[in-house]
């Protein structure tokens, strides 16, 4: 197994605003898979919120497991935006479509 020595897993994330969120991409799944192999990795936010007062800030820890294993045998090279933008495109396409055959219809009478 490789030792993951660089990267938002090692470095962190300095700033994440509310709301907001990273999507990595790591790439093929075997060279994503020899880093930490088929044990999970436990990975831990810390982070701190600010409410009315924000000289007293709430400190928040929460954890979660990293695991690459499930993915196997899937395809998740297509970042989720690029599969909307086809998936717009195609309901464009069959829309134009629909629009010729209603008014080829409407021609015929």
């Amino acid at each position: 197994m490789a030792t993951m020595r660089e990267g938002p897993l090692i470095d962190g994330i300095p700033v994440l605003g509310p709301g907001g969120r990273r999507v990595l991409t790591w790439g093929p799944f075997g060279g994503l898979r020899e880093t930490p192999g088929d044990v999970p990795v436990r990975v831990s936010a810390t982070y701190q919120s600010r409410r009315r007062f924000p000289w007293d800030p709430t400190g928040h820890t929460s954890s979660s497991l990293l695991e690459v294993r499930s993915f196997l045998a899937t395809d998740a090279s297509e970042p989720p935006e690029l599969r909307a933008v086809k998936a717009l495109e195609a309901l464009s396409q069959n829309l134009s479509a629909m629009r010729g055959h209603v008014q080829d219809d409407g021609q015929s009478d």
